[in-house]
């Protein structure tokens, strides 16, 4: 009575589980393919909705893919549907493409396989030979039987026509064959070539050798055919590879700050420079210095012209500010720079007036230009007065003994203690100074070099004191 209430149980369960588990059916089954062709296999299901789906190989989801295997291959696909899953497999056949070779003979073209093919040519025939119709590309359709298919496809020349065209005439510049130009003559079995003059040529003795000659050149083939016969004919490779003519002008020497024309000539229509300059068009130098600038002209044969120019531009002196000490004008002495005074009142250069000092005889307008040696530049104008100065000139100053070795003494009148003396070299340096408190005082010029000195004193007209 147990062991029959058991199996009872057992074939319950086990009818319970089967209702559960999914069915699964690849279709197509075990389908055959042809090589490079893709086909479309679908798992077949009862699964509820919401089932998934798992590929090998490839690991694709779906539940139809589409696979286009190189070799032969099987595919499994695993569907599952909550805790249930179930599995089914297909066996996918990779057919080889049908092989062949097309012969020709004379005009008659045949297919060669070692296997049974069927055959479809352009013109409808489906024999295995048929006879040319055209020159150029034949093609002929095969397939087996297992339904691939292939194409075979040969240049086929007419052997009764003699090909003898040179080639069309070309020309060589820098636009065009700046390799050298193809001869397009096509290549015919049989036939011998031979071209004249060889200059040039990358082979004399083909149908369509590279002709790169340095002139322009008129060739001429012979060509021979199996017989014996010969035609000539002839082809012109013209060959222009002048450059444009093209001068970019003279080197310039300017100062800063001063524009500057670059205008380079041609017998090309146009002129570029390689910085963003136009030519013709005035401009101003970038910084002080050296700078190489190139034109460049293209003609219309694509050939290209460059020359340079050099602009040197040159720096100006420091701008020289004029400064009132005294009775006397000055301006700061920089190294290799000369000096020439100017009235403003007539823009008249006054004359022996050439130091960075300068004492004015009258009241007026003064200007000094500077001279570096390369560019030149004019202070602005400044006016120099006597007011306040002359009222002072009858407080007598002396120094003695000069000419001195570095030690001289300064006598003043009573007006004049407690003023400050200045000292200064030629160049308008300030040198030394120091308040007077003395009738008689002792200045010391014992570090200075031998030469000449300008003592100033404050409203008086200087004096100059010579060390020896």
């Amino acid at each position: 009575m147990h062991k029959s209430i058991l199996f009872s149980f057992l074939c319950a369960f086990q009818s319970l589980l089967l209702a559960q588990t999914p069915t699964i059916a690849i279709s197509p089954l075990n389908p055959s393919v042809c090589s490079g062709n893709a086909i479309t296999l679908t798992a077949n299901t009862n699964a509820a909705p919401g089932a998934t789906f798992l590929w090998l190989p490839g690991g694709f989801t779906t539940q139809s893919i589409s696979v286009s295997p190189s070799a032969s291959t099987t595919y499994s696909c695993t569907v599952t549907s909550g805790a249930f899953s179930n599995l089914s497999s297909c066996a996918v056949t990779v057919n080889p493409l049908p092989t062949a070779t097309m012969v020709v003979n004379g005009l008659t073209l045949s297919i060669i396989s070692t296997s049974p093919l069927a055959y479809l040519w352009p013109n409808g025939t489906v024999a295995q030979s048929i006879t040319a119709f055209q020159s150029g590309q034949i093609c002929c359709w095969i397939s087996d039987f297992s339904g691939c298919n292939n194409t075979i496809c040969v240049d086929f020349i007419d052997p009764t026509i003699v090909y003898s065209i040179a080639g069309q005439d070309a020309t060589i510049d820098c636009n065009q064959h700046t390799n050298g130009y193809q001869m397009n003559n096509a290549t015919v079995a049989g036939h011998t070539y031979a071209w004249s003059p060889t200059t040039g040529l990358s082979n004399p003795n083909i149908a369509n050798p590279i002709a790169n000659p340095a002139v322009t050149t008129t060739y001429t083939l012979t060509d021979y055919d199996a017989n014996g016969n010969t035609i000539i004919d002839n082809v012109t490779i013209s060959v222009n590879n002048n450059l444009p003519t093209l001068d970019a002008g003279q080197d310039q020497t300017v100062c800063e700050g001063q524009s500057v024309t670059l205008n380079a000539t041609s017998n090309a229509s146009n002129v570029t420079w390689g910085q963003i300059i136009d030519n013709g068009v005035p401009f101003v130098p970038f910084s002080v210095g050296s700078q190489t600038y190139y034109a460049t002209a293209i003609g219309t044969n694509g050939c290209m012209s460059q020359d340079a120019v050099t602009i040197t531009v040159n720096s100006v002196p420091v701008s020289s500010v004029i400064s009132q000490i005294d009775t006397f004008l000055y301006v700061p002495a920089l190294v290799n720079e000369t000096y020439q005074w100017i009235n403003c009142q007539d823009n008249s250069q006054i004359s022996g007036a050439n130091s960075n000092i300068y004492f004015p005889s009258n009241d007026g307008s003064y200007a000094v230009l500077a001279n570096n040696g390369s560019c030149v530049d004019t202070s602005t104008c400044f006016y120099f007065s006597t007011n306040g100065i002359n009222e002072m000139n009858s407080a007598q100053i002396m120094a003695f003994p000069n000419p001195n070795a570095g030690q001289f003494t300064l006598s003043i009148n009573e007006q004049l203690i407690g003023k400050t003396l200045k000292i200064y070299n030629l160049t308008g340096i300030l040198l030394q100074q120091q308040i007077l408190v003395n009738l008689q005082n002792q200045i010391n010029i014992d570090p200075f070099a031998k030469g000449t000195y300008i003592l100033n004193i404050e409203g008086l007209t200087p004096i100059h004191i010579f060390k020896n």
